[in-house]
């Protein structure tokens, strides 16, 4: 949990040289992010925010994002996560 909320706050730090940012040029491997399209809970925003997903694709060369219309919950047990998956592995 506590590592949770240390990315959370290094995630979520303004500007263009937030911490986690620095972190991205390390990844040199395959790497898909599955993004929920709704909301945590109505009102409450999301985990990734969509520019963050996009930046992250931009830095990172070999990422790839997957928009999945599900919230953070149930992301992990959608049909569009599965099939995602399944793609990037039979393409990686």
């Amino acid at each position: 949990m506590l590592e949770d909320l240390g990315y959370g706050a290094a995630m979520y730090w303004p500007g263009p040289d937030a911490p986690i940012h620095a972190l991205w040029s390390a990844v040199t491997m395959p790497a898909l992010v599955l993004r929920a399209g709704q909301e945590i809970l109505p009102g409450f925003g999301s985990i990734l925010p969509a520019a963050e997903a996009e930046r992250f694709a931009a830095a990172v060369p070999s990422a790839r994002v997957a928009e999945i219309d599900a919230n953070h919950y149930t992301i992990t047990t959608h049909d569009d996560s599965i099939a995602a998956i399944g793609a990037f592995l039979r393409t990686s």
